[in-house]
């Protein structure tokens, strides 16, 4: 799937990247789970039945015993039990053996999707979650709560999330992190219905090894870097493509989201109009806004900073959180930061006193949004909502939707992630083209450089009418 270039232990562990907007559907985690989440429920539904019955004194014999058998279970194992006893109980153990986990816990308490401000070095490790004094579930009554198979395979989910963070390297373990963020999965949940959802083979798969942080091609690679002359590309700096300028990699990407912004802002209601490239004039200097509208609502002067970040080797490096679960998000907010200190646009702020609202959008190369970002979206579903605007097929009828994007939160989350990841993969791809191309190796004669030259034509003085034209010019 991911071509000779990708890691056979990657491909195999790509799921636990996944950890917003994805569905978690292998069988180390979704078997123990699915097993426990439709005992508890049979089992709850044959109690309810059991009570009902009874009361009524029409209890049939065998729906007593089966009652009897389930809710007298030993705590501990039995000789008694049957296998499916015996494999439902190694089931409840596995899941109440991660639920009690802190590292587990830890993990599930500082979701990727928190725009909260990170603690202290140290505190997280040092303090921790409290550990759950009770087992999450009893063998012997499990008939006494319902629980999703979703919600049980959370845990599974974070258990095998940590191993695999330990084991990792730094680029990987940033990698895992980054795919917990809201949005750094949904292209790969895509339902390729519409248009702006259906992207072909060859640029989903570049965006799957972006997203594992696999190179994606051999090494060592033979790179042309435009004015950096031809890159020998190796071990230290294999991901440049992933950064690379040449054919404007990062300004189409860029572009592609903050075009999206601008539909996106319109639609749901929040401004009539909405301009890009704009420039604003302050006591600093000017400065070119991505995205500039007026608020129907509140009347102010919105502008709105399309950042994006490639996790790469050379962007985490010296970053000294790498070991924390708040990696990735603390270079997110260290770009934020970096925004709203410009003293250009500061000034602006400042001089409008409280009718210019600046707000840095910053996005990972793979679609996952910082904090900002997040903030920002609530903001904007919450105004979708109040315009009626939030249900995609009355409130914004000109966009073709899909099954899974129904709704505005959904549909333009899908949008944003997929629009910059998916463009770059295509002018990534057309990079390694051009670079392969260029590698062939040359046996015979080539074209000349000069597309006008004829072999035909006789040297001599040029045409007339070239030398008309030439001094017309």
């Amino acid at each position: 799937m991911l071509g000779p270039y990708g890691s056979p232990a990657w491909e195999d562990n790509a799921p636990y990247a996944m950890g917003w907007g994805s569905a978690r559907v292998w069988f180390g985690v979704a078997a123990p789970a699915q097993a426990a989440s439709s005992a508890t429920a049979v089992e709850a539904y044959l109690k309810g039945l059991y009570n009902l019955e009874r009361e009524r004194d029409t209890l049939p014999w065998i729906l007593g015993r089966i009652h009897d058998r389930f809710s007298n279970r030993s705590p501990a194992a039995s000789l008694d039990e049957t296998p499916s006893e015996r494999a439902l109980r190694a089931d409840v153990d596995v899941i109440n053996a991660a639920h009690s986990d802190p590292r587990v816990q830890a993990v599930l308490a500082r979701a990727g999707d928190s725009d909260a401000p990170p603690e202290p070095d140290g505190a997280a490790a040092d303090a921790g979650p409290p550990t759950p004094e009770d087992p999450l579930l009893e063998f012997s009554g499990l008939a006494n709560g319902k629980y999703s198979s979703r919600h049980l395979s959370e845990f599974l989910w974070a258990q095998d999330f940590v191993r695999l963070c330990g084991a990792a390297s730094p680029l990987d373990r940033a990698k895992l992190l980054e795919g917990r963020l809201p949005g750094a999965a949904l292209p790969y949940v895509l339902v390729p219905m519409v248009a702006a959802f259906t992207i072909d083979n060859a640029v989903f798969t570049r965006m799957l090894q972006n997203f594992l942080g696999i190179t994606g091609h051999p090494l060592p690679h033979s790179h042309d870097c435009a004015n950096a002359g031809v890159v020998q590309l190796g071990e230290h700096n294999q991901h440049h493509i992933q950064v690379c300028p040449v054919f404007g990699r990062a300004i189409k990407a860029h572009d592609e989201v903050k075009f999206l912004v601008a539909q996106m802002v319109r639609l749901c209601g929040v401004a009539n109009v909405v301009r890009t490239e704009v420039r604003l004039s302050g006591p600093a200097g000017h400065y070119d806004c991505d995205v500039v509208y007026f608020d129907r609502k509140t009347h102010k002067r919105i502008v709105l900073e399309i950042t994006r970040v490639a996790i790469t080797q050379a962007s985490i490096s010296g970053s000294g959180v790498l070991a924390g679960p708040d990696a990735v998000l603390s270079i997110l907010r260290a770009r934020e930061r970096e925004r709203r200190r410009c003293a250009r646009i500061s000034a602006i702020v400042e001089h409008d006193e409280g009718n210019t609202l600046f707000i840095p959008i910053v996005l990972t190369s793979c679609g996952g949004f910082g904090p900002s970002a997040q903030k920002y979206l609530r903001h904007i579903y919450g105004r979708a909502r109040e315009n009626s605007c939030s249900d995609m097929g009355v409130g914004q009828p000109t966009i073709q939707t899909t099954w899974n994007t129904l709704h505005a939160s959904t549909y333009w989350n899908m949008r944003l992630s997929v629009a910059g990841a998916a463009k770059d993969a295509q002018v990534q791809n057309d990079i390694l083209l051009s670079d392969f191309t260029r590698n062939l190796v040359v046996v015979g004669r080539q074209p000349h450089p000069d597309p006008n030259f004829a072999s035909y034509v006789l040297p001599g003085r040029p045409h007339r009418l070239a030398v008309a034209l030439s001094r017309a010019a």
